[in-house]
């Protein structure tokens, strides 16, 4: 591991100390689960899908975190009962949900494949692809009930009341994203993690996660954290951002 890479871990240990957590537990729980505990690579997928990588976190840039944030909050989170995943795309978050909370009940959502949304997004994973095939695989492999709805009819799937973890990785932009943020926010439990995918930090028009999200931020109680999505050097406008239900700004170190 280079002096970069050395800082970078650092960086990371602060951020789990402010959970109580230690890097080492991240790491090791993210290596029980085996494949699904695997850093990806989304900076090199193609039609087959994405890269894995065989490596300890920061030994490797360019590297995606959400994995590593997902296990943080698995190590945190007490007797889960419900996990929502908004926005399945490749399944690869779904499995490692499943993998990480294997007596929750675990739900996700995605587009219909008739869906206008769906063919803008989903080009390369369509049923009938490599990619399409290897997302029904992963759902079928784990204990997973998926909808294929557009979230605008959120409410009328037969969903619990309350969740202890929610990722929100729909449509990333208005009204859409908007709307699932607040069905998220309404059905978090107090404590639960709700974790926002693709909050880029510099403007663009196919991406208003940020501002939905910062939106948000400002108008209720609790403290919004935004860590890095990926390893340097790649992206580091991309952002995780979350909240947990309850903990509030002036509580929050």
């Amino acid at each position: 591991m280079d002096n970069n890479n050395k800082i970078e871990r650092q960086k990371m240990q602060e951020r789990c100390e402010i959970f109580g957590v230690k890097i080492e537990d991240v790491e090791a729980r993210l290596a029980a689960i085996g494949r699904n505990g695997l850093l990806v690579s989304r900076f090199d997928d193609d039609e087959a899908g994405y890269k894995f990588r065989e490596v300890k976190y920061f030994d490797v840039p360019g590297l995606h975190l959400n994995r590593f944030y997902f296990a943080m909050a698995s190590l945190i989170l007490k007797n889960v009962k419900n996990v929502l995943e908004i926005g399945t795309g490749d399944a690869l978050s779904t499995a490692t949900l499943a993998s990480l909370f294997p007596n929750a009940q675990k739900m996700t959502i995605d587009l219909p494949f008739h869906d206008n949304m769906y063919k803008r997004w989903h080009n390369k994973g369509g049923p009938g692809t490599r990619r399409g095939q290897q997302r029904q695989k992963r759902l079928s492999r784990h204990n997973i009930t998926s909808f294929r709805l557009n979230t605008f009819f959120i409410s009328t799937l037969p969903l619990p009341r309350r969740f202890d973890f929610i990722l929100v990785d729909g449509d990333h932009v208005y009204p859409q994203v908007a709307g699932d943020i607040m069905f998220a926010y309404s059905r978090i439990a107090k404590g639960g993690f709700i974790f926002f995918h693709d909050y880029y930090e510099i403007s663009s028009p196919n991406c208003q996660v940020k501002e939905a999200v910062d939106w948000m931020a400002k108008r209720i109680p609790e403290k919004l954290f935004v860590f890095p999505m990926g390893t340097p050097p790649k992206r580091q406008h991309q952002k995780m951002a979350f909240i947990v239900k309850g903990l509030m700004k002036n509580e929050a170190t």
